[in-house]
């Protein structure tokens, strides 16, 4: 089958549990109490206090962790107990796995769903394997092999034939059970257990009154009924079924460790000694920020649990494990975060665009707490942040990028560079682009993340050249008008030249942007496809993205393009460019990179996709570096499934190139595609693209943001001159004189 289209199917069949709840045993009432108490009735046996070795008393809690997989793993990946913690088989790549309690990876191996079905806590190397008749569609028979590993050698035990319905297979030491489960065309089941020696011989047959799900646990096999509810231990010796417990009401089950059950009510997690009739209570999952809408499972040779938790793209795999009370803080210290985002209600993303960070951030650290302060129902969020910081209840931490630039100055801001050399060192960086960020030998705000801005054309015409204004990038191309044709608007264009940190341009210096900037159109939206404007404004507000309209390009009418580079292989969005081999697979010929003509000559800029400063008023410094540094990890830069970059180029050293490797793999030459039924194939120089890109990571020397109140000013000022209310002169004179004061201002 497509491994696509099993990638959908097992998303689809995830889905389709969480919702309805059919990972484990369903329970009988899903209902859930914001404010349950553990059930009522409950016992604490195995709580309360315990001894330590040197005989000091303590009392075990769980506290959340996140499991460390050293696989990369998608979400669909099922997973059970293991004897050394826990297998896990990607139906994607139709691999089986085993991971240590740690997450580890003990061993991998090529396998299907009915081989992660079989294995057992006896580990005892039995193998089903199936072969389903698809010549007949009336035939529904399937045949099936038992295979089993001894010493090395593989042999097949047993073969067998089902007319319909499906087959289990529960390995043990001595011997085997096949579980037989087949429906009429009614809906009527039957269910059939077979009991076999290690050599195939069959030694009993009986049929079960239900569908049953099977727990082996190493020493025993437990059934649990799929309606009774009922658990059942299964006999070796006279081949039955031992009642042995009941699920309580509204409970499900999670898993069976040796003669231990464990159960959810989708608040607690309970333990529960099969045949007491007593139930532990060993945590609430709100408590531990874990998601109730999977089961946990147990984590063999451990007291610890693992989760899914689907609310989390970065760390969806979770873990909840005992530790000594005392060895914890009463309280966690608590760091504001201020945000400007509007985030939709019903949501899961309460954090905004920090989410993922701040659910984990909340889930490992155990000294500190992060909480958002989101300022985006303020009428004016940057006056009333201010106001707070002016009045003592200044946050802990700023997303900068939600206030402007303005919001971070040497006044304002705390350095972050002692911070960075004490517990990173500054090798733990790339060296440009950390300098780029410095002010003055101050680092006053970091970016996780960032893309480059530069202009892209010709290498035939760039190569050798030193291009110092937007006159010679004109007279290069022919006319202003060919520059960039119309795929930058006029105001995009300024807010690149004017917002960025080395914008102390002289009179002429702005004429000169000025009169270039008068022949870009005031809305370049791309239309590559020839839609009418009512279909365009219907793509755009649905979020359809499309690759920019090379056509120009492709007819000599443009010569350069405005890019933001966002990692080696981006594609193209409306709004801006960030793919160096797509630009180059539609000009046809090699690409060279030019920075900004400015104030200090040609420069490259950062753009950041992520900005946080920690404010000089702030009242927890440690706490706030404490989860600024956290974000640091390769974990929010790269994407684990694809190792590509998460949200642009990563400021570490270890994602960067982590990332970097991967991309490199994919730089083939060729790129191609459908967008909106129209194909695309393009073949690039895959050799220079790659040293396009590192050259300009090298160049990189000061930083472009989206604006600030400078902006505002010096745009009232040029539109009064593209209006004709203002001749070039004066305004471009206005407008160096205003940037020479916000300069000494803020110098």
């Amino acid at each position: 089958m497509n491994k696509r289209i099993r990638l959908m199917a097992a998303v689809l069949a995830l889905c389709i549990a969480l919702t309805l709840g059919l990972c484990g045993c369903t329970p009988k009432t899903g209902s859930r109490k914001e404010n349950a108490p553990a059930r009522e009735g409950v016992s604490t046996y195995g709580a309360g206090e315990n001894l330590a070795p040197d005989g000091t008393p303590f009392e075990t809690v769980y506290v959340p962790g996140i499991l460390e997989l050293d696989r990369s793993l998608l979400p669909v990946t099922r997973f059970k107990t293991s004897p050394n913690g826990l297998y896990a088989f990607d139906d994607l790549s139709e691999k089986l796995y085993e991971f240590d309690a740690q997450g580890h990876c003990l061993r991998e191996w090529e396998g299907t769903y009915d081989d992660f079905e079989a294995l057992t806590n006896a580990n005892d190397g039995w193998r089903l394997t199936y072969r389903e008749n698809k010549a007949d569609p009336a035939d529904r028979s399937t045949e099936y092999q038992v295979l089993r590993t001894v010493d090395g050698q593989e042999t097949e035990v047993l073969s067998f034939r089902t007319e319909s319905g499906v087959a289990s297979l529960i390995g043990q030491t001595d011997s085997f059970l096949i579980y037989k489960m087949a429906w009429d065309e009614n809906g009527e089941g039957t269910y059939t257990l077979e009991s076999y020696d290690a050599a195939g011989t069959l030694t009993h047959t009986q049929n079960v009154n239900e569908w049953m799900e099977i727990y082996p646990t190493g020493t025993e096999i437990f059934f649990l009924g799929h309606d009774s509810y009922e658990v059942f231990r299964y006999d070796p010796e006279s081949f039955s079924l031992i009642s042995t417990d009941k699920i309580p009401e509204g409970s499900r089950c999670c898993g069976i460790v040796e003669d231990t059950l464990f159960l959810t009510d989708y608040v607690y997690l309970y333990r529960h000694k099969l045949g007491s009739g007593e139930d532990e209570p060993l945590f609430r999952y709100d408590s531990l920020y874990l998601s109730e809408g999977v089961a946990p499972v147990p984590i063999g040779g451990t007291d610890s649990f693992f989760f899914l938790d689907l609310r989390n793209e970065s760390s969806p795999y979770r873990i909840a494990y005992p530790v000594d009370k005392n060895s914890l803080p009463a309280e966690k210290t608590a760091i504001t975060l201020a945000i400007n985002e509007t985030v939709p209600e019903g949501t899961s993303l309460q954090y905004g665009s920090y989410h993922d960070q701040i659910l984990d951030f909340n889930t490992v650290n155990r000294e500190y707490e992060i909480i958002v302060r989101n300022y985006a129902e303020s009428p004016d969020p940057f006056l009333a942040l201010t106001a707070d910081m002016a009045g003592g209840s200044a946050p802990d931490l700023i997303d900068v990028r939600g206030f402007g630039s303005a919001i971070c100055s040497a006044s304002t801001a705390e350095d972050l560079l002692p911070y960075v050399q004490r517990d990173l060192g500054a090798d733990a960086f790339l060296s440009g682009p950390l300098a780029a960020m410095e002010t003055d030998g101050k680092l006053l705000s970091l970016m996780p993340s960032f893309s480059l801005m530069a202009i892209l054309g010709p290498a035939s015409l760039l190569e050798g050249q030193s291009i110092e204004s937007f006159s010679e990038l004109s007279d290069l191309a022919g006319g202003a008008g060919q520059v960039f044709y119309n795929s930058v608007s006029r105001e995009s264009f300024l807010k690149w030249v004017f917002a960025n940190d080395h914008r102390d341009y002289t009179a002429e210096q702005a004429a000169d942007i000025l009169t270039f900037a008068a022949t870009l159109p005031e809305d370049a939206t791309q239309n590559p496809f020839g839609l009418t404007e009512q279909e365009l404004k219907e793509a755009n507000e649905s979020g359809v993205v499309f690759p920019l309209d090379y056509g120009p390009i492709c007819e000599g009418l443009q010569v350069f393009e405005l890019a933001r580079i966002a990692d080696p292989l981006g594609r193209t969005l409306i709004s801006d460019a960030a793919s160096i081999p797509e630009a180059e697979g539609w000009y046809g010929r090699r690409l060279s990179a030019l920075g900004l003509p400015g104030a200090k000559g040609s420069g490259v800029y950062l753009s950041p996709d992520q900005e946080l400063m920690i404010p000089s008023v702030a009242q927890h410094m440690e706490g706030a570096w404490a989860f600024l540094s956290f974000l640091l990890n390769d974990r929010y830069l790269v994407r684990g499934f694809t190792g590509s970059f998460s949200l642009g180029i990563p400021i570490t050293r270890s994602a960067y190139e982590r990332g970097l490797e991967n991309y490199w793999t994919w730089m083939d030459g060729k790129l191609s595609g459908t967008v909106n039924g129209a194909d695309y194939d393009l073949t690039y120089d895959a050799d220079n693209c790659k040293a396009l890109f590192l050259s300009l990571l090298n160049q990189v020397d000061g930083i472009c943001r989206d604006g600030d109140e400078i902006f505002d000013a010096v745009m009232t000022t040029a539109n009064a001159y593209f209006a004709g209310d203002k001749p070039l002169e004066q305004a471009a004179d206005d407008i160096a004189k205003r940037l020479k004061i916000y300069n000494a201002e803020h110098s």
